[in-house]
Parts: C-alpha cells; structure tokens; sequence
C-alpha cells in the first residue's frame, strides 16, 4: 500500500507547486509520489555523465562520425530526460506556466516571468559582438588579441548601447556576453529568458534533498 503523507509532511518537503483551485493535498501526494519512482533520474537531472551511460551497446559501438562527439548522447535517452523535466515543470508551473517546447522561434515571444523581450536581447548581443569585433580589429587581428583588450573594447560598446537598449533587456542579456572567440545563441528556454531560467526556475528541478529527511 502506497505510503499516504499528510500535509504537515508534505508542507515541508514541498517547494510549492502552484495549484490553480487552491489547496490540493491529493495533488501534492501525486507529485512526491511521481519525484520518489524518479529518484535516480531527478538526482542525476544535469549530470550528462549519467544520460550518457544509459546508451545501450548499439550506441556505444556506433563508427566514428565528424558529426558525432566522443559525448554523443542519443536522442532517445535525450527525450527521457526532457519528459522528465516537462512533467516535473507541469507539476511545478502547471499546465500554463511554461512552455512545453524548450525553444519558441516566434519575434514576439517574451520571458513568462520578467517579460524581457528574447528578440531584443539577441539584438543587442549580435550589435555588441559585431561592433566590439569591428572596434578591436581596427587595430589588431582578433586572433592575437588577447581577452584584456577584448572585454576594454566590449565595455565601450556596452556604454555606446546602453541608450539604445532597455535596462532589462542589457540586464538579462548578461548572462550570455559573448567572449573574444564564442558566444552562446538567445532564445528562450521553455518559455523564460536564459537569465530567469538559471536564477529562477531551473533550481527548482531536480530531486531536493528534503524528501528523504
């Protein structure tokens, strides 16, 4: 017989799923129930190592592949984890909270919690890289500029930029500032701008140590 656990219990090793009719103790029994037959996969939720060694042995012998890296995790076992991730985020978020696809492609979409236009933030990433690039290699090749002299360049184009941006929109693009040979592509991650996902959302998912005390 499945263990019943009453809301006192509940209350503490809960983080708060949100319950739109209110107060649901049948609904927060179904969500703990559901994370304690996960344990495995929600303790091991952002430890690629893990995904990883559920290949199976077809997977593991597959021939080398120049589209394929030593860290090749199939899609299969890639699409566990994002149902895991989903159903986990439904319970958290419900059903409006989020979106199901990881990435929209639509201009207008905008963060679910700050309401940061994604658009504009890869606009103003794309203007500052360029325009950072365009300032160094007036006096140098960016290949033998070193990070120093990139990030003094990249601070004067910030300041050029900040008039033409909002304060949250410079704010929240932080997160993914392009470095002297890389940046990171803006969009949304089920919904919310890569700077409310990490800070916000994302440490809610995963098994809390809390349930076994």
């Amino acid at each position: 017989m499945a263990e019943v656990f009453t809301p006192s219990v509940l209350r503490k090793i809960m983080l708060g799923p949100v319950i739109p009719l209110g107060i649901n103790w049948a609904y927060y029994n179904d969500y703990y129930q559901w994370m304690a037959n996960h344990e495995t996969e929600l303790k091991n939720l952002e430890n690629m190592a893990y995904w990883r060694s559920l290949k199976n042995e077809a997977e593991r012998n597959l021939p080398p592949s120049a589209n394929r890296s030593p860290s090749f995790i199939p899609y299969r076992i890639l699409k566990i984890r994002e149902d895991i991730m989903i159903t986990q985020l439904t319970y958290l978020l419900g059903e409006g909270g989020f979106n199901k696809a990881k990435n929209r492609y639509n201009d207008d979409r905008t963060c679910m919690k700050c309401g940061v236009l994604i658009k504009n933030m890869g606009r103003y990433l794309n203007a500052l890289e360029n325009e950072t690039r365009a300032l160094v290699e007036v006096k140098k090749d960016i290949f033998k500029t070193t990070d120093e002299e990139y990030r003094a360049a990249q601070a004067k184009i910030m300041k050029k930029l900040s008039t033409q941006y909002t304060p949250l929109e410079i704010e929240k693009a932080q997160i993914y500032l392009p470095e002297r040979l890389s940046r990171h592509m803006m969009n949304d991650i089920h919904g919310f701008c890569p700077a409310c996902w990490e800070d916000t959302i994302k440490p809610k998912l995963g098994w809390k140590d809390s349930i076994s005390k």
